[in-house]
């Protein structure tokens, strides 16, 4: 784990020399960055893996944006690296498509679910892993569909990881993950 400490240090450093040249800019109050990453790491006694599950430690990642168009915050509402699309389409005044899913930073609403998924394709197994996860803020209802699986847990500040499928209601997210899967390939591949 020292390694990887050690990388985000060296990351931390040099985004802070990079920002540090820009504050020298005449119109730095007038830029807009964005700083994300594409997914998390799942690290294990033995094991690590990269990007390939819908783990929370996988899919929640930094994004931080400065534009003088939106609060210094930190946010609460559910986020996806999607948004960022018509979020700069938004800065540049140019309307966002009617057919992405994906809502500007700017007009973020409180409530709302979101979709991710994960594939894996080894040599060992045609298809190792194919997960797809809807979450609304409190709960995350994983599909997986290799194993014809369902698992719903809480999602956030927890330790519980039980599984609460069939214990409290999740039709909410039942739906989001049918119509996702509908929409992306017009089968769905679990079982009822």
């Amino acid at each position: 784990m020292d390694q990887y400490d050690h990388a985000l240090l060296y990351a931390d450093m040099q985004i802070n020399r990079f920002l540090n040249e820009l504050e020298r800019l005449e119109n730095y109050e007038h830029l807009k960055i964005v700083v994300a990453a594409d997914h998390g790491e799942h690290f294990g006694k033995a094991w690590h893996y990269h990007g390939t599950d819908v783990s929370e430690e996988q899919i929640r990642i930094p994004l931080i944006v400065k534009s003088h168009d939106l609060p210094a915050e930190e946010a609460s509402e559910l986020v996806s690296l999607i948004d960022l699309f018509p979020t700069i389409l938004h800065w540049f005044g140019i309307e966002c498509p009617a057919n992405i899913d994906a809502i500007p930073l700017q007009m973020m609403p409180k409530k709302r679910s979101l979709i991710s998924e994960a594939v894996l394709i080894s040599v060992d197994k045609p298809l190792a892993i194919d997960r797809i996860a809807a979450f609304d803020g409190v709960h995350k209802l994983v599909i997986d569909r290799a194993s014809f699986g369902k698992s719903l847990t809480y999602q956030l500040d927890t330790d519980d990881s039980s599984n609460l499928y069939g214990i409290i209601r999740s039709d909410l997210l039942d739906d989001v993950i049918e119509q996702y899967i509908e929409e992306t390939s017009g089968v769905i591949r679990y079982d009822e």
